[in-house]
């Protein structure tokens, strides 16, 4: 039996926060870890939990920053929550960041093609598993 070690290459990375929607005065952003490099790089929108209200696009740092390290482009999403807007406005905002995902594909380094989305606990995993995850799913 040999043992094979893998030559892993990693990234110097970017971290941006881009305004990806807003309702009144009230922007919704998407940081943003973005391998330096020319790409494309497959791209990960997360979902986060939080029981719906107590997360954010800025909990899971560390998780984010090693996927850009290793050529993944990393979108960590604000979307309104229960504590604030009933369902499914959750829903509606990750649907649309989906799609603003795959409309700036090529500003974020990665391809309309090229995506997954990943939920965490019970308010990131609901709106990716739910009917309107199935449609957020069906639309790459």
């Amino acid at each position: 039996m040999t043992t094979e070690i893998l030559d892993v290459k990693t990234h110097e990375i970017d971290v941006e926060d881009i305004e990806y929607l807003r309702h009144g005065d009230k922007p919704l952003l998407a940081r943003v870890f973005r391998p330096q490099g020319e790409g494309p790089f497959p791209a990960l929108v997360e979902c986060h939990g939080g029981a719906w209200c107590l997360s954010d696009r800025t909990t899971e740092r560390l998780r984010h920053q090693a996927m850009a390290m290793h050529g993944i482009v990393s979108i960590a999403l604000d979307f309104r929550s229960g504590n604030e807007d009933p369902y499914p406005a959750s829903v509606q905002d990750i649907n649309y960041a989906v799609r603003w995902t795959k409309l700036n594909a090529r500003a974020l380094k990665t391809k309309q093609t090229s995506w997954a989305s990943r939920a965490s606990r019970a308010a990131g995993t609901s709106p990716c598993s739910s009917p309107c995850g199935r449609m957020i799913r069906a639309i790459r």
